[in-house]
């Protein structure tokens, strides 16, 4: 009786150990996977540089989808990330509409938690803060 006990419980541990392993492959191939999807520095750099020529060429919207781009992907805290979404914010302030000017404050709230020492951004929030309650009034 002991023997198949001793047996079963053996087979129990090998099946969790399988399952573990198992597992463990899934979670480093989904990792690795991710990884590798998330755009380099360098990709991030390019995309902010071309919003900037765009916003240079006078087309402030072509701009705006490449900060927000880089806004979405850049790793937070990154420079580039920080840069791109000020001029996503200063475009959208520039809207002057309730919506626009509630998503430059957002971001440039955002830049702060990056650049805490970031005079233009503090002042442009302040500016933002003060058109919304204008709006409000």
């Amino acid at each position: 009786m002991i023997s198949r006990v001793t047996h079963a419980a053996r087979r129990l541990l090998l099946r969790r150990i399988a399952i573990l392993i198992v597992l463990l492959a899934v979670a480093t191939t989904t990792a690795f996977l991710a990884w590798r999807a998330m755009p380099s520095d360098e990709d991030a750099v390019e995309v902010y540089n071309r919003g900037v020529a765009l916003f240079a060429e006078g087309l402030p919207g072509g701009a705006a989808d490449h900060f927000q781009r880089v806004a979405e992907t850049a790793p937070f805290g990154s420079e580039v990330s920080a840069l791109a979404r000020y001029n996503l914010a200063t475009l959208q302030a520039h809207d002057g509409q309730m919506e626009s000017l509630t998503g430059a404050r957002s971001l440039l709230e955002d830049v702060l938690r990056q650049r805490p020492f970031d005079q233009n951004a503090r002042r442009n929030l302040e500016i933002v803060i003060a058109k919304l309650q204008m709006i409000m009034q």
